[in-house]
């Protein structure tokens, strides 16, 4: 297995499963209204919200930055930081 492999796969892992949260917060929440996180609530909007950070934005950064710790990796394994470029 390549070095960093298995980081690149979490981190497109993690980056997808934020997106779809975003989108599906986007569309489905808001846009559409087809449903809320939470309706028994004076003020669904708030969990919507809580949502839409926890498992879409704070998740998509942190693929982000496992991606680029792994493209770390593999450029000080490969000696240069033009190995990073490539990954």
């Amino acid at each position: 297995m390549a070095p960093g492999a298995g980081q690149r796969l979490l981190a497109a892992a993690l980056v997808g499963f934020g997106t779809w949260h975003v989108l599906d917060s986007v569309l489905s929440h808001w846009i559409l209204g087809i449903h809320r996180i939470r309706m028994d609530v004076p003020n669904p909007l708030v969990w919507d919200l809580l949502w839409f950070f926890a498992f879409g934005v704070a998740v998509i950064f942190a693929g982000w930055w496992l991606r680029r710790r792994a493209a770390r990796v593999v450029a000080s394994e490969r000696g240069g930081r033009a190995a990073a470029a490539l990954v």
